[in-house]
Order: structure tokens, then sequence, then C-alpha cells
């Protein structure tokens, strides 16, 4: 494959990022953050709005690392928009964002 062919594959699944989110949830990173997360809610098994992303995932869908990741979800935590959750065997971080909190 060439690096053209590379290119337009890798910028085929761009990140929608909605401004708003990092006004209510404390900066930009936490944006990214939730607007990943609101993307998928729904989109899964998971009838009940929970959502599993590794944070390898999340690094991988949004440029976030694993600190950035932190800092966004404590920032998320503590204004209510989202609710994690351990579930699965293994244990996996689960999150469910709160969409009336967010409107």
């Amino acid at each position: 494959m060439s690096d053209k062919a590379d290119l337009i594959k890798v910028l085929s699944s761009p990140v929608a990022y909605y401004a708003m989110f990092a006004k209510i949830g404390g900066g930009v990173t936490a944006g990214v953050f939730l607007s990943q997360l609101v993307y998928w809610t729904g989109k899964g098994k998971q009838a009940d709005g929970w959502v599993w992303k590794s944070a390898e995932d999340m690094e991988d869908q949004t440029g976030l690392t694993r600190n950035e990741q932190e800092t966004a979800r404590r920032n998320l935590k503590a204004r209510g928009l989202i609710t994690e959750r351990l579930a699965g065997v293994p244990a996996t971080l689960h999150f469910r964002v709160d969409l009336e909190a967010v409107l």
C-alpha cells in the first residue's frame, strides 16, 4: 500500500468533537473523551447505555494518553456527566454518560 493510501485509510475514521462538551466537561481533553463516549452510547450490545472502551482503544481513537484520559474521567465524574463501573470477568471499566446531566 502506498503512503497516500495509508493516509486516506487513517483519515477515514474521524472523531466527532463537540466544543460545548469541553465547556461543560472542564476542558478540551474532557470534551474529546465525552464526545467519544456519546458517539459509542447505544452502539454496543448493552441497551442500558454502558460503554466499554479500554484505555488503549480510547487512545487509538482519540489520541488521548492514559494520563489525559484519567484527568478527563476525573473531571467528567466530578461534574456528574459520567458514571463508571467494573464489570465482567476479567473486570473491565465501563462508562455511562448521564445524558440528562449533559442536557
